[in-house]
């Protein structure tokens, strides 16, 4: 079974938003069906460090979601 994290990272300066992105819970739904470890992980919504994440799931892969007004302070 592939580990995989899905994630929106944290962003600094971003505004908070209260809603998951639908995009990655369907995408992380869609592999879970398809019988692989996912975890969905949005630190604008749950604060925690994605590195941290990174380090304690220990993913095999890594999707990445960033909106484009934040793609430049994501890649930081």
């Amino acid at each position: 079974m592939t580990r995989i994290l899905i994630t929106n990272p944290e962003v600094p300066g971003a505004r908070f938003r209260e809603d998951q992105p639908m995009g990655m819970v369907y995408l992380g739904t869609a592999l879970r069906n398809k019988g692989h470890n996912v975890l969905v992980h949005d630190a604008q919504l749950n604060g925690d460090s994605t590195m941290d994440i990174v380090k304690d799931f220990k993913p095999e892969y890594v999707g990445i979601s960033v909106s484009t007004n934040h793609r430049l302070q994501a890649s930081n």
